[in-house]
């Protein structure tokens, strides 16, 4: 799915059109890095960058962000096998309801144990009020 700075003209916001790119995504099992998006959008990678951290926050729908470092070899770095790539970070964003763990937070799955919640990383559980 792609976007162009032609949708601003529809009135559809550039958080509402990240936003569907990562929704449009996260149903079809893909993961996507700051650069991949801004492909899709033409939107720089900080703007898209601090829109994923909106689409966390109530008023914007307390989305849940995921996000992983992309693997060299095509796995995740959790699985079985997979090798981390410095510096290259990839992101799901699921509706609040489709998350498991529940709540607004990140997930980050860039662990040795797999995901870890917000007491294991009490700068979330900071970020989250401050929404």
């Amino acid at each position: 799915m792609e976007f162009s700075h032609e949708d601003l003209a529809t009135n559809e916001t550039q958080l509402e059109i990240i936003r569907d790119v990562m929704l449009t995504s996260s149903r079809a099992g893909t993961w996507l890095t700051l650069g991949e998006i801004a492909e899709q959008t033409q939107f720089g990678e900080a703007s898209i960058s601090a829109q994923l951290r909106h689409l966390r926050k109530p008023r914007h729908g307390s989305y849940i962000v995921e996000k992983r470092r992309r693997a060299e070899n095509g796995r995740a770095p959790e699985e079985p096998g997979g090798v981390s790539s410095a510096g290259f970070w990839e992101y799901q964003v699921l509706p609040r309801a489709q998350h498991a763990g529940g709540g607004g937070l990140d997930r980050d799955l860039d662990t040795p144990g797999g995901p870890i919640g917000a007491l294991e990383q009490p700068w979330l559980l900071r970020e989250a009020t401050r929404a």
